[in-house]
């Protein structure tokens, strides 16, 4: 009798384990359709709309910026602080330029330069009177030798040899940071970034594909709008 029992107990506990992992099946789902949807009503912005039609549903990058996925929020907002960053040192770095540029048009001298040409260097009277040339290049100066003058004449031939160095320097720089700044190369920047996240956590979207297609778009239309906005300042 006590084996019927426990054979019926057996028996009920079964179905109630089985029944249990069915609903626990079940409310799992239930949270993957409810963040599909969730992901998918932000982006739903995007779904019936061109690039073009969807930069003017925006103002500005931070109206965007507010119906990102909230998943994603934090990629598109430490892109644009990168992007800001590297502008402000686009715009620090072209002063610069333009100022050298005039310098070298005036054919003067930029600090520290300048300052660095107008350096003496103190040698006893007797010795400045008798002084020779001691560099070939010194030897064919006419009339008498004067070390003070050759030494001047040095440090700016030195001077402005370093500023033609920074010049070109300068201009290369800001190239580069011209290169980094344009629209193509942030955009890829930023839909790298998304990229790598949909690698780790598209899978827990119902429609990945579909994910991607408008993560990406969103990503398009956010670095064109923040890109416009930066080079307007």
């Amino acid at each position: 009798m006590a084996q019927e029992m426990q054979i019926a107990q057996q028996s009920f506990e079964l179905p109630a384990s089985i029944e249990a992992q069915k609903v626990e099946k079940n409310r799992i789902e239930e949270l993957l359709e409810q963040q599909t949807h969730l992901m998918m009503r932000h982006l739903q912005l995007t779904e019936d709309h061109s690039k073009s039609n969807l930069q003017f549903m925006f103002q500005t990058a931070k109206d965007m910026l507010k119906k990102v996925d909230p998943s994603v929020r934090s990629i598109f907002a430490d892109w644009h602080k990168e992007l800001r960053a590297k502008t402000n040192i686009y715009v620090a770095q072209s002063r610069l330029w333009n100022r050298y540029q005039q310098a070298a048009e005036s054919e003067t001298l930029i600090r520290p330069f300048a300052e660095e040409a107008k350096k003496s260097w103190s040698w006893p009277l007797a010795y400045k009177a008798n002084a020779q040339p001691t560099a070939a290049f010194e030897a064919s100066q006419q009339g008498p030798y004067d070390v003070d003058a050759a030494f001047a004449g040095l440090r700016q031939r030195h001077a402005r040899e370093a500023q033609e160095f920074v010049l070109v320097h300068q201009k290369a720089c800001l190239e580069q940071i011209s290169g980094d700044l344009s629209l193509s190369f942030q955009c890829e920047l930023l839909l790298q970034q998304v990229k790598a996240w949909l690698q780790l956590n598209g899978s827990f979207f119902r429609e990945p594909n579909l994910a991607e297609q408008l993560l990406t778009q969103q990503a398009r239309c956010f670095a064109e709008l923040a890109c416009r906005e930066e080079m307007a300042k």
